[in-house]
């Protein structure tokens, strides 16, 4: 690498989106892949000389910052779809004998499997729901929770998948 005046450096440093200082050289600026910022946007690049390597440092790095985690996003919508199959947490009536038959519950901390036979919108959905018995009973005008939703208290609700959520937001 070729010594820079402080005026070229400063100048070099400027152009790079991200400067991150790899703590041996002070204000030695490199780029997130690790290259060192060594000319700015208008000098000739560097050859890579015997090394062998393509030369990559005319390379143009992006002018805007990066979206971090921590910047606030929209909830994620997942458009519902007859066959896709989601999880149905029952009401206290579902489960007390308020409707004939009743569902059968094993385990309160587990959802019962239950597949979208008809969608109203993206949030109320008609359900084949299948007790923990293996028992299929239809459930009407549920309510289908997305991401930001809060869940419902005193009915029954339908929620998708934890894998469901993380590929939508993979694709997203």
């Amino acid at each position: 690498m070729e010594d820079l005046s402080n005026q070229e450096h400063t100048e070099a440093a400027a152009t790079s989106a991200i400067p991150i200082s790899d703590g041996t050289e002070e204000g030695a600026s490199l780029f997130p892949d690790g290259e060192a910022n060594s000319h700015d946007a208008g000098a000739e690049p560097e050859s890579q000389g015997d090394a062998g390597q393509p030369d990559t440092a005319g390379d143009d790095k992006p002018d805007e910052v990066p979206a971090y985690a921590d910047a606030p996003q929209e909830p994620l919508l997942i458009v519902p779809t007859i066959g896709r199959r989601v999880w149905y947490w029952p009401s206290n009536d579902d489960i007390d004998h308020a409707y004939d038959p009743v569902l059968k519950v094993l385990d309160k901390a587990q959802a019962m499997d239950a597949g979208i036979v008809f969608v109203h919108d993206d949030r109320r959905v008609n359900l084949s729901v299948k007790d923990h018995y293996g028992k299929s009973f239809a459930r009407l005008n549920v309510q289908l929770v997305q991401e930001g939703d809060t869940v419902p208290v005193g009915c029954g609700y339908a929620a998708w998948m934890p894998y469901q959520k993380s590929s939508a937001a993979r694709k997203a």
